[in-house]
């Protein structure tokens, strides 16, 4: 069954204390992202709104520390 999602797997993965998981997550990134505008377009929209977050919200970090905290 899909447990995880690709970009569970991309932010796991590239975030991971193992150099080569680290690595080939950050390729598979920029091979996903190359010459596609709107995926681009989607990531900066993320960091954008991580950016203009409220005091008190989450930004995208401590959301992916939580998410590995609770990895099972």
């Amino acid at each position: 069954a899909d447990r995880y999602s690709l970009g569970h797997l991309l932010l796991t993965g590239s975030t991971s204390k193992d150099a080569i998981a680290s690595w080939c997550s950050v390729i598979l990134l920029a091979h996903l992202i190359a010459d596609n505008p709107k995926r681009k377009e989607n990531i900066l929209n993320v960091i954008s709104a991580v950016g203009q977050s409220p005091t008190g919200a989450k930004t995208l970090l401590e959301i992916t520390i939580d998410l590995l905290k609770n990895v099972n």
